[in-house]
């Protein structure tokens, strides 16, 4: 089961994760439904803003190589 993030999985109040509220209704069927064996996605297109809808942009921001030293 794939669900989106922002305004289903949050009451998108904010843009500012540390401070978005959660749809506390939302998260118990997905409770229920992990627990009957679904396997959850979070998806979001929370990105496209920070980068202007360029998806290139995006994953270069995602998939970058991580600097070991």
């Amino acid at each position: 089961m794939i669900i989106d993030l922002d305004g289903t999985l949050t009451q998108a109040n904010s843009t500012d994760y540390a401070n978005v509220l959660p749809r506390l209704d939302v998260i118990a069927k997905l409770q229920q439904y992990h627990a009957e064996g679904f396997t959850i996605v979070i998806a979001t297109a929370g990105n496209m803003r920070r980068c202007d809808g360029n998806v290139r942009k995006i994953n270069i921001m995602l998939y970058r190589p991580l600097s070991l030293g």
